[in-house]
Order: C-alpha cells, then sequence, then structure tokens
C-alpha cells in the first residue's frame, strides 16, 4: 500500500514538474498575447477585444516569423485577422511559415497582438 501511495506521489510530482516546464518553455514576446485556445473566428475577435487587443494580420504572422519570434510556440496554424472572403479567412502556418485559407468556423489557434 506504502508502495502505490509513493508511486502515485512520484507521477504527481513529475506531472506537475512536465506542466511547470510546458508553460515556461514559450517565450513572452512583447505585445502578443498567451496562446488563447482554439477559437472560430468570430469568437477570437470576440476574445482578444476583451483583452484590449486584436487578432493579428497575416503581414504581421509573416513578419514575426521571419524575424525568428516565434520558435518557441507551438507549430501549427494561427487565426489572423485578414479576411480572403465572405466564409473564409487566412490563417498564418508556423510549420511552413505561410498563410493558407480556411473557413471562419473552424476551431483555431489563437493568440492576438497589441
Amino acid at each position: 500500500m506504502k508502495i502505490k501511495k509513493i508511486i502515485t506521489i512520484l507521477w504527481l510530482s513529475i506531472g506537475i514538474l512536465i506542466c511547470v516546464f510546458c508553460q515556461n518553455s514559450e517565450k513572452e514576446i512583447e505585445g502578443w498575447s498567451s496562446y488563447q485556445g482554439e477559437l472560430k473566428w468570430d469568437d477570437a475577435m470576440k476574445k482578444c477585444s476583451t483583452l484590449d487587443m486584436r487578432l493579428p494580420t497575416k503581414e504581421e504572422w509573416q513578419d514575426g516569423y521571419k524575424k525568428g519570434l516565434f520558435t518557441s510556440w507551438e507549430k501549427r496554424d494561427y487565426l489572423t485577422s485578414t479576411v480572403y472572403d465572405e466564409k473564409t479567412i487566412h490563417t498564418f502556418n508556423l510549420v511552413i511559415g505561410s498563410n493558407k485559407k480556411t473557413y471562419k468556423d473552424n476551431l483555431t489557434a489563437t493568440r492576438c497582438i497589441k
């Protein structure tokens, strides 16, 4: 019984350390928010607004990528404020460093900018 408790405590301790490491491994960039979750475009626009921020444009993503600002961020698609047409918007992909189109209703990673 004691061994089971010790193992449980060890696993919890490891989990806490991993969680702390993950939170601290992402470099904060002045003017950019932390990760806000996966949101639909309209919800992301509202979320950024509540933070007194906005969604970044595709050009701001491209500029930051070229400067190497996002090297510690998770490599995935992020929302931009750039609208393609009535139903689609541009996202920015940190894996390949370019824009692509997606539907406004798709859940997509979100960060905001001042």
